[in-house]
């Protein structure tokens, strides 16, 4: 899972972009390098949205959600929580308190 707003914001290549632009050039860059290794690795982007707000369309392996009522660091910290097997989830971020958060679950 990656914290996209807080990535984008701290990669020169995508922080010097509007959002929808950082989203659309993080979104390509995953699907075009596949940093996670093998397609059998998924990978969930999410970002900070507002009710009623709702994606665009991603063609690919990528998964990317918008939260409504909580944040992303909010919604990751559940998805952890609630995941069967939490060795086997990466948690993407420089967020040092989710970070610290994530791996106390074992991520």
């Amino acid at each position: 899972m990656i914290d996209g707003y807080n990535l984008i914001k701290r990669t020169p290549a995508f922080a010097s972009k509007s959002l929808k632009d950082g989203r659309q050039a993080l979104i390509a860059f995953i699907e075009r390098q596949r940093p996670q290794g093998s397609a059998r690795n998924q990978v969930t982007v999410v970002f900070d949205g507002k009710p009623g707000m709702c994606g665009f369309p991603v063609v690919g392996e990528v998964g990317v959600v918008f939260t409504e009522y909580e944040t992303a660091d909010d919604l990751i910290k559940y998805r952890v929580e609630e995941a069967r097997n939490k060795k086997e989830i990466v948690v993407v971020t420089d967020d040092k308190q989710l970070l610290l958060y994530v791996r106390g679950l074992g991520a």
